[in-house]
């Protein structure tokens, strides 16, 4: 509960989650109505992911890809890294 907190994420806001594996902070998100963007550069690590994150959050979306590499287009109200541990913005 307390990651909704830290990003100060609203129903409905976009967040990402790079880095998202095993899921804990995406399950979170999803649950108090976070539109959630799970990335990872891990397909493995991805895909374990997914089949947990999918009872609790069906509507979670889950992304292979290198954080690096996102465009400047998506956009999102907040960004989470797993290494840092607090939102990047």
């Amino acid at each position: 509960e307390k990651v909704g907190e830290l990003v100060e994420a609203a129903p409905g806001d976009r967040v990402l989650d790079l880095g998202a594996a095993p899921g804990g902070k995406s399950a979170i998100l999803a649950r108090a109505g976070t539109e959630v963007v799970s990335l990872d550069l891990s397909a493995r690590r991805l895909a374990r992911l997914g089949s947990g994150l999918a009872r609790v959050a069906p509507g979670a979306i889950l992304t292979h890809i290198d954080g690096r590499e996102l465009s400047p287009s998506v956009n999102p109200n907040a960004l989470l890294n797993r290494r840092a541990g607090k939102p990047l913005w």
